[in-house]
């Protein structure tokens, strides 16, 4: 205890005035400012991450257990993402596309998009399902074209990609995005796609995301906790030179 009390005794204002003339220890203290501010930040991104996840899972849940909803009572600036919704319509088969670079449980392959118009005059894209690659990048596919005649799908919805051209160097009846601009939609088409669930072909369908947390919340609380242990650091560090600066001039 003793030792302890003579300690805090060399710690005075006289001694903190030197250490603030110390332009090593004003460096030091900038960069551990710095770092903690760092760590704060990236535990406030990661806190974020977590939040808008646990949102995201919220709105799926909701989505999925919803009635399945007539498309054209969807509201194109309110689209949900895995609401299940019906369409009445005949399948395009002219404007069937291969959507490229798409997985299906690790499996890279397409998506196979084709344009259904419905009795009101629109058109709806439709995701009619995932097949895997099977030939050089530069080969499109074989895939069956769409049926004929009037159909009933029911599906997942799905906001559209964002907006993008298509790449010149692509094979013919591919793209890379699922758009209004690679599928030549008009302002008079609905401006979403529907992942299609009763498929009626060989194409495999898509099943809603599992969902989970991550690890956005743990590496949040490690992010805090190294802050705190940033600011525990330099009190210890600060202390002891002011304890050996007095030190050395007495």
């Amino acid at each position: 205890m003793s030792k302890q009390l003579t300690q805090n005794q060399l710690i005075n204002a006289d001694s903190i005035k030197q250490l603030l003339k110390n332009k090593n220890w004003i460096i030091f203290t900038f960069l551990i400012i710095v770092a903690f501010l760092i760590s704060v930040r990236l535990g406030l991104w990661q806190f974020d991450r977590h939040e808008t996840r646990v949102a995201s899972n919220q709105a799926i849940e909701n989505a999925l257990v919803q009635e399945i909803l007539p498309i054209n009572q969807v509201l194109e600036d309110q689209v949900t993402n895995w609401q299940k919704v019906s369409v009445v319509g005949e399948f395009e088969a002219a404007s069937q596309q291969l959507v490229r670079r798409r997985y299906l449980e690790g499996n890279l392959g397409f998506w196979v998009v084709a344009k259904l118009n419905t009795p009101d005059g629109g058109s709806v894209l439709i995701n009619r399902g995932f097949t895997p690659v099977t030939a050089a990048a530069n080969k499109t596919p074989d895939v069956e074209a769409p049926p004929s005649g009037r159909l009933e799908i029911t599906g997942y919805l799905h906001t559209l990609d964002a907006e993008s051209p298509r790449p010149d160097d692509l094979p013919e009846g591919q793209v890379n995005s699922i758009n209004a601009t690679q599928f030549n939609l008009s302002k008079d088409d609905y401006q979403f796609f529907v992942h299609e669930i009763n498929l009626q072909s060989d194409l495999s369908s898509l099943n809603p995301p599992t969902l989970g947390y991550g690890s956005h919340l743990a590496y949040a609380l490690q992010w805090i906790a190294f802050s705190f242990m940033i600011i525990l650091g330099w009190l210890v560090l600060t202390r002891k030179e002011l304890i050996e600066q007095k030190k050395s001039s007495i």
